[in-house]
């Protein structure tokens, strides 16, 4: 059966459910958007839809926008071992749902007719189905899919919508990773234009390197002798020419520049002022408030002295980086976390509300009310603010003489009974008549001056708690439609806190706890990596000396013939050579987490690369009884050859270091389809059942394996993971304890046109 999530009525049940939902959902909201980090975060997503309706088993598909085809890029539960698997539009599930944009269920995927490949090969066997997409805009550019492997489990119509829900917050988390390192890639860009640029002392030359946003050029006397279209749009004139003729002080007189805090900004600090100085002004991010309209337009403000050949400033090259839409975005996620912030650090929901109404102001409007209906259905003005005390004093006396009529067509009674926004983007005089109770009423509302209002629902578990209403009055701005989306997100979280105010308090102890955690982890790993790579480098010197006279030494005894010298120098040869292999992986560790290493791909065959390192491990270890099975055809691969080499080395090493007292190794490789397939099997101590999902993490060690033993840092199995799956491969283990390990890895195989 194959269901969609259109749900014309519900029962009241099913409503309590989706209010169970919603809860969690904006847990999971709050967790997603603190996630900038695209790996991470999808990880994230895929194991908070599983839990949000029970199950460990899901995946993500995400769209290969060149291929036209869906990746799975995370698994987890049972489909660990599905990434890198692709669908096309209209194939299985998932492509349907990428083809139609809507979500689909289908209870027994089995026997389902439209069922692709991708299961076939589960552990489990898979029994119900849900797959929603994930969107950015009307685009679908992924899709969630999740599978219930219990007989008899479905996904109701309540668990297909509330993914459905969650994967439009997903999808609005990803936009904001994909924007954040889009951010970052644009930053590192932009520094590199300005060292070119300052570098420079050609000034055509400075201007063309520094072309990117709204670049203008200063002479020596303040005025703008260039500049180029966007710094006109940034400033608010139409042409770039118009800008060049206007006087500076017309220019700044249109602006009141404020720093990131808000505060007046000294005009005297201004990077193109500080250029002109001869200085290389730091970055500044500026907003400039256009004092017509009160909009407000946000920068992030370089500028660079050109100096002649005397060393004499000439010009001051100024980049103006428009962040305006950025900003407000992060200003509205900060705003969105101080507010939940506030509103679960105490039980008071009363106190805690008018703190909400206070942080509102200026930040999102002038002035700010919170509007509560009591229990016997009379509202009552919970809290009131304005940055001016006696105003907020006008509003309470108002409020006692004109109490809102709940039988008003609209406004805030209108939003109680029909639970849904009013947004009057510019208020007129026709508006105020009609809101005025009488003549003295109309005289005051006219007094306030409101250029534009918003009214938003206070909502919990489908029941109308009361409102929130935002007017923007003396300061000119107009407020928007995310303005009103910030503010209908603003009030879904009030809305909770007054409903079930002790569930808030115990999240946000428990979020502050995990963010403080995570900070001392990124500090532990920051800590550990600097480490790791300061001492790689410091070991190497000595170590490449040591073995340069150990070389000499052994020629040396060799042409005596002096038996008593050779043996000890063959055990420095072997400890310099396993002490090099250490340094290697130490640094190899290094380079991979700071996003350093590079391999250099090209087709080769790898079977010759294994017969290779098993040459190698029989001429190091002459006591080890290793097994080849190099299969009847040659296998070709396209990768980085001494890496792959590397990564079976690795493989080796550890079969040894574990085969216990039994030292025999088996080696086999072969073709699965597509793949090549290679297994290393050891007859040695194996690994418990509970760690074998560990067994590729950064340090570790197995519990049966002592270190006295079993000697190693835990760095050659993380190393080859790393290896085989930025080849494109797979790499696991298979393992019972006491009866020994086989790791297995996989990589694409070249047809023969590919060689």
């Amino acid at each position: 059966m194959v269901s969609d999530t259109s749900v014309a009525s519900q029962p009241e049940d099913q409503l309590r459910s989706q209010s169970a939902y919603l809860a969690a959902l904006h847990e999971t909201t709050l967790a997603l958007m603190n996630r900038l980090e695209p790996a991470d975060l999808l990880e994230n997503i895929v194991a908070r839809a599983g839990s949000l309706v029970g199950t460990p088993h899901g995946f993500i598909y995400l769209l290969d926008t060149e291929q036209q085809e869906l990746v799975v890029r995370v698994g987890v539960g049972i489909f660990e071992a599905i990434v890198g698997y692709r669908l096309k539009p209209g194939e299985g599930l998932a492509g349907k749902v990428w083809q139609t944009g809507k979500p689909l269920a289908v209870e027994d995927y089995h026997s389902w007719s439209g069922r692709a490949q991708v299961f076939e090969n589960s552990p489990r066997r898979v029994r119900a189905v849900a797959a929603v997409p994930l969107k950015s805009g009307p685009e679908v550019v992924g899709v969630i899919a999740l599978a219930y492997t219990e007989e008899g489990r479905t996904f109701d119509a309540v668990e297909v919508e509330a993914l459905s829900r969650f994967a439009e917050l997903a999808s609005i988390a990803l936009d904001n990773a994909r924007l954040y390192a889009t951010v970052q890639q644009e930053l590192a860009e932009r520094r590199l234009a300005e060292e070119r640029l300052q570098s420079s002392r050609d000034q055509l030359s400075a201007i063309l390197g520094g072309i990117a946003d709204g670049i203008s050029v200063q002479d020596n006397t303040g005025r703008i002798v260039y500049a180029n279209d966007a710094a006109a749009r940034v400033t608010g004139y139409p042409s770039a020419a118009q800008l060049q003729k206007a006087p500076l002080a017309e220019i700044l007189g249109k602006f009141d520049i404020v720093d990131e805090r808000g505060d007046p900004f000294p005009l005297d600090q201004l990077p193109g002022r500080v250029a002109l100085q001869g200085v290389q002004s730091p970055e500044r991010t500026l907003g400039f408030r256009i004092k017509a309209t009160g909009e407000e337009r946000w920068s992030v403000v370089r500028a660079m002295p050109v100096c002649d050949e005397r060393g004499r400033v000439k010009l001051a090259v100024n980049i103006f980086h428009d962040i305006t839409e950025r900003k407000r975005s992060e200003d509205a996620q900060r705003f969105l976390a101080e507010a939940s912030e506030v509103l679960s650090s105490s039980l008071d929901y009363e106190t805690t509300l008018a703190s909400v109404a206070r942080l509102a102001v200026p930040r999102v409007a002038d002035w700010c009310a919170v509007d509560i209906v009591n229990e016997d259905g009379q509202l009552r003005r919970l809290a009131v603010a304005h940055v001016d005390p006696r105003k907020v004093e006008l509003a309470r006396e108002l409020q006692e003489r004109y109490p809102v009529d709940l039988d008003a067509p609209r406004g805030v009674a209108n939003v109680l009974r029909t639970g849904q926004s009013e947004y009057y983007p510019e208020v007129n005089d026709a508006l105020i008549q009609a809101a005025a109770q009488d003549d003295e009423h109309l005289t005051v509302l006219r007094e306030v001056g409101m250029r534009s209002a918003l009214m938003v629902p206070l909502l919990a578990r489908g029941r109308v708690l009361g409102a929130i209403t935002l007017v923007s009055a003396e300061s000119g701005h107009l407020l928007s439609a995310a303005d009103l989306a910030l503010a209908e997100d603003l009030a879904r979280r009030a809305a909770v806190a007054i409903d079930n105010a002790w569930l808030y308090t115990e999240r946000k102890r428990a979020d502050e706890q995990k963010n403080e955690l995570l900070v001392q982890v990124r500090q532990a790993l920051d800590l550990r990596n600097q480490f790791l790579s300061i001492a790689s480098h410091e070991l190497k010197t000595p170590i490449t000396l040591l073995k340069g006279y150990a070389h000499v030494l052994h020629r040396q005894a060799q042409r005596k013939g002096d038996e008593a010298l050779l043996k000890p120098l063959r055990v420095i040869n072997r400890q310099v050579e396993r002490m090099t292999n250490l340094v290697d992986n130490l640094l190899d560790v290094s380079r991979i987490e700071s996003g350093r290493i590079e391999f250099e791909t090209a087709p080769f065959d790898l079977v010759a690369a294994v017969e290779d390192a098993v040459g190698d491990m029989r001429v190091s270890t002459p006591d080890l009884l290793l097994r080849l099975d190099r299969g009847t055809e040659d296998v070709w691969v396209r990768g980085d050859r001494p890496r792959i080499e590397q990564a079976i080395m690795n493989l080796l090493v550890n079969a040894v270091k574990y085969s216990d007292k039994r030292r025999e190794v088996d080696v086999s490789i072969g073709r699965q389809g597509n793949y090549a397939v290679v297994s290393v099997a050891d007859h040695g101590i194996g690994i418990p059942q509970e760690q074998q999902g560990q067994v590729f993490d950064l340090y570790f060690r197995a519990a049966n394996a002592p270190a006295n033993n079993y000697g190693g840092l835990g760095l050659g199995l993380y190393i080859s993971k790393v290896i085989i799956e930025r080849h494109g491969g797979t790499i696991g283990v298979l393992s019972e304890e006491g009866k020994g390990s086989t790791f297995h890895f996989t990589l694409p195989v070249l047809g023969e046109d590919s060689r």
